[in-house]
């Protein structure tokens, strides 16, 4: 046999792990850290989304909070972002894209969706400044 062949066995038992996008049938999509887990020979992926505490974040660009338009260094408060894992059949999958673990982050705080706060010390300069 060929060495650059890989044998059925290795194929059944081929493994990913990593930060990821897995793409599922449905238009759904998890980012998170992918381990291969086995149940008999069933492959089966869990996708880990480690969550992430409160914090301040500078804006790297302009945009919406709430009903206010934000300028690039502009700071907010981000709400807690809790943990989850979730496990996915491998026939539900319709792709997996390899990223890296900042990508994901980026990925996953702005999916994170309409529970940024602006902090109130900016809240107010903004406020004066652009008073609409």
């Amino acid at each position: 046999m060929d060495d650059s062949m890989i044998s059925r066995d290795q194929l059944e038992r081929s493994t990913f792990e990593g930060w990821a996008l897995v793409e599922l049938f449905g238009h759904v999509q998890q980012y998170g850290y992918v381990t291969t887990l086995y149940f008999g020979n069933t492959p089966m992926f869990k996708v880990t989304d480690p969550g992430q505490g409160e914090r301040e974040v500078t804006l790297l660009a302009s945009t919406y909070v709430g009903h206010k338009y934000l300028y690039n260094g502009s700071v907010i408060h981000k709400a807690e972002r809790p943990a989850k894992e979730r496990i996915i059949g491998i026939s539900a999958i319709y792709s997996i894209q390899p990223m890296t673990e900042a990508e994901v982050a980026s990925m996953l705080d702005g999916l994170q969706g309409p529970d940024r706060i602006v902090s109130e010390a900016e809240r107010e300069a903004v406020e004066q400044d652009y008073p609409f």
